[in-house]
């Protein structure tokens, strides 16, 4: 099984657990909680300023969108230019019908 060593990356709630949800958060990366630690000690001594300090003990958060599109190319076939990394399937049909759904009277 080529996935297998993937299984020790996460946290499973119990040994014999076969975990298809893929629609939610999903099971948690083990690394993930020292990530947030992280951002949480990066707010707590910057706050806003946070956004924009280089050396602070995580990831800028100004440009985080921009870290997956290296990956992306070639997922997607298309260039690191083209690629923008936004929000869930959710949030970007919100933000479409918003944008220019009008409806009238009539429709």
């Amino acid at each position: 099984d080529e996935l297998r060593k993937y299984r020790e990356t996460v946290c499973f709630p119990s040994e014999d657990a076969i975990y298809l949800c893929g629609n939610s958060l999903g099971l948690q990366p083990k690394g993930i909680r020292s990530a947030i630690l992280q951002d949480l000690d990066r707010w707590a001594v910057y706050g806003v300023e946070g956004h924009f300090v280089e050396e602070a003990p995580s990831v800028p958060w100004w440009t985080i969108e921009d870290l997956p599109k290296a990956d992306l190319t070639n997922i997607v076939g298309a260039h690191e230019s083209e690629i923008a990394v936004m929000n869930s399937l959710t949030v970007n049909l919100h933000l479409l019908l918003a944008a220019f759904y009008k409806p009238t009277k009539s429709h």
